[in-house]
């Protein structure tokens, strides 16, 4: 790299084979350097670069973290797909500036001393080895904090008070500790953490926006109580059998709710979710059609229904549920909007289910469409200006039928 002007601010030399950054170090004005895809095993000197604000490292064979403590100026440290088995930050350390460090998928199993970095804002430790958090004082200015895919048993929100976003899937987490040290916590993901029973406490999450713990097992929801600001939820997979009768009480601003593979065989618990726009509950016990439309009605804003794979559309569609050797992770099944691929299925199963089933399909649509008239996606499937017409008069044929 050698005859580069020495007033260069911005360097990608990403996918070049470097093994160091010795052409890298004379160029002291850089402020944005990509090395990413290389072969880079040492940062030796890099403490040189002080005026560098983004440093993208992402890919390369780095073990250590060590020289990376004394770029004061770093605001942005991409430490993606490296070799890291420790992160550690001794007390001299000069990143006073770093907000965001991404070190996901490396090797690290215990994470210390993280908290000397004071203005840090996003922690990125996704596919790690982390099996323990220990950090000795609060670290006040972290807003995002991301551990999914890690070894993680316990998560304990007093280390980090300020943040609005924490993911944890794929874990082995089965203690929330202190989280309503957590005040203004807006989105905490726990999905598919691999324990026996889940035993969270959910009223310690009372205040957040978006909850999203599928794949556990919960079987009940014991009552919540003030989940007021909620307004999207999703409990995929988790065996529920019930859900609390005060549930659209406890958590009225709902749009979202995502309760897909589960035991449930009523939505009378849902039937004043006045805010909600999208239901799925894909492949759980619902049986009787008048159950649906007696609880549909009050929810007006409703735009996506999915019912599918529930006994009620029993030979209405073909199955939507993958195929066992391509089995999707529970939370990739459930809010999944309509797809050509689905509808093109759906065309297809129509040609060979007998008149009988057809006509019985066309009467379950259109009940459920006069029920919900601002219905624009049902069963994956887009309503149509014409459907929905027909269905004011399927629904008054029927009911001149009944009343003969």
């Amino acid at each position: 790299m050698s005859g580069l002007p020495k007033s260069i601010q911005t360097l990608k030399i990403n996918r070049n084979r470097l093994t160091d950054i010795s052409g890298v170090i004379p160029l002291v004005n850089l402020q944005y350097l990509d090395i990413c895809n290389n072969a880079i095993s040492s940062f030796k000197d890099g403490g040189a670069l002080n005026k560098l604000k983004v440093l993208h490292a992402e890919n390369n064979k780095l073990k250590s973290c060590q020289f990376f403590q004394f770029m004061r100026g770093l605001e942005k440290l991409n430490l993606r797909g490296n070799r890291l088995e420790q992160l550690i930050f001794s007390d001299s350390t000069q990143l006073d500036n770093l907000e965001i460090l991404d070190v996901s998928y490396n090797r690290i199993g215990h994470l210390e001393s993280i908290e000397r970095l004071t203005e840090l804002r996003v922690l990125n430790l996704e596919h790690n080895d982390l099996y323990s958090i220990s950090v000795k004082k609060q670290m006040v200015k972290l807003k995002a904090l991301y551990l999914s895919f890690n070894r993680l048993t316990v998560l304990n929100g007093s280390f980090f008070p300020h943040l609005r976003t924490l993911q944890a899937d794929d874990n082995h987490i089965s203690r929330l500790l202190f989280m309503k040290s957590i005040p203004k916590l807006s989105e905490i993901s726990l999905r598919n953490q691999c324990c026996q029973l889940a035993d969270f406490d959910l009223q310690s999450l009372a205040g957040v926006q978006t909850l999203l713990l599928a794949g556990n097992i919960l079987q009940r929801m014991h009552t919540l109580v003030d989940f007021g600001a909620l307004e999207y939820l999703e409990l995929c997979s988790t065996q529920l059998e019930n859900l609390p009768c005060d549930f659209s009480q406890q958590a009225p601003n709902i749009t979202v709710l995502c309760v897909g593979h589960n035991h449930l065989y009523s939505i009378k618990p849902l039937r004043k979710l006045r805010k909600l726009k999208k239901l799925v509950m894909v492949n759980n016990r619902l049986k009787r059609v008048n159950d649906l439309v007696k609880n549909l009605r009050s929810m007006k804003a409703l735009r996506y229904l999915d019912f599918r794979d529930n006994p009620i559309t029993f030979r209405y569609y073909p199955t939507s549920m993958p195929d066992s050797g391509s089995r999707k992770h529970p939370c990739q099944c459930t809010v999944q909007t309509q797809s050509t691929d689905w509808c093109e299925k759906v065309d297809e199963y129509l040609q060979t289910i007998p008149p009988i089933w057809l006509e019985r399909r066309h009467t379950y649509r259109a009940v459920l469409l006069k029920a919900c008239s601002n219905l624009a996606v049902m069963d994956g499937i887009p309503v149509s200006s014409e459907e929905r017409s027909l269905a004011h008069t399927i629904v008054f044929r029927n009911c001149q039928q009944h009343q003969a």
